[in-house]
């Protein structure tokens, strides 16, 4: 059992190290908002953490050039690039590095495709389109299809009630199958248990009964062998007392090959073959 826990411990921490890799980010919702008159009004891009656990941005890279991945550095030691768990983090693509972390270097409204990409700047994460005038943002967080919407939800969930059926969402929330794992060996471990328990409770039970049964019979043998003892010891008592009424009154035999008590000279009684 001790073996068993051992191993669960491990495998479900090497979920868990896995959910909290960068590749868990998605880009979100992308969006280029416009006046009436065409200028940009706003744009941003929000990227969304589908693990449950905690994930830095940092050393992460954004980029509007596919043959530059490496465009915008997101910086470490920034605590806006920290993502809760099914969290959100926006970065504002004006274009405007020195405003902060969340800025990008690149000017959005520009821009055709949005790249993330890891640290290593050249394996892309996740890509989307940019709209040249809209929002642009995933059916469901994080996997959804992408489609272009009346209203932003920017650093909120895309579709708070979207109907989907619960084993969807469930693959939504648990795309690498780890929490069905966890949930199943922990199920399969404590029927384990409760049957170590169950067994081991059932074993004492018989054991003491029958501990109690052998004391029952230990004790009744011990009584029986007292009683037949002390009959025995009652019974010669009667036979010397009768031969010694026989004896004080003359009335024993003087057959042979019978038991006959005789006075010795030194007073003391004895038994004697005639």
């Amino acid at each position: 059992m001790k073996h068993f826990t051992v191993l669960l411990i491990i495998i479900a921490a090497c979920f868990t190290a896995k959910a909290q890799t960068p590749a868990d980010l998605r880009i979100n919702e992308v969006a280029v908002v416009r006046d009436s008159s065409g200028v940009v009004t706003d744009a941003w891009i929000e990227i969304y953490n589908s693990s449950t656990s905690r994930i830095d941005m940092q050393r992460l890279f954004l980029s509007d050039d596919r043959s530059n991945l490496r465009k915008c550095h997101i910086p470490a030691n920034h605590n806006e690039t920290q993502f809760p768990s099914r969290g959100f983090v926006v970065m504002d693509g004006d274009g405007r590095r020195d405003q902060g972390a969340l800025h990008t270097s690149f000017d959005l409204s520009k821009s055709q495709w949005i790249y993330l990409v890891e640290s290593n700047g050249y394996i892309i994460i996740d890509s989307a389109a940019v709209p040249q005038s809209g929002i642009a943002a995933r059916a469901t967080d994080g996997n959804g299809e992408w489609q272009i919407v009346d209203a932003a939800t920017k650093g909120f969930s895309n579709a708070p009630d979207d109907g989907i059926a619960n084993a969807e969402k469930f693959i939504q929330v648990d795309p690498y199958g780890g929490g069905v794992a966890i949930i199943s060996m922990s199920v399969v471990f404590s029927v384990l248990i409760v049957l170590s328990l169950t067994f081991s409770l059932v074993g004492r039970f018989f054991k003491r009964k029958e501990e109690k049964a052998t004391a029952a019979v230990t004790t009744t043998s011990t009584a029986t062998t007292t009683n037949t003892s002390t009959d025995n010891t009652d019974d010669e008592m009667a036979a010397v007392a009768v031969a010694v009424t026989l004896y004080l009154n003359d009335a024993h035999d003087d057959a042979n090959h019978r038991l006959t008590i005789i006075r010795t000279t030194s007073d003391a009684w004895k038994n004697a073959v005639l």
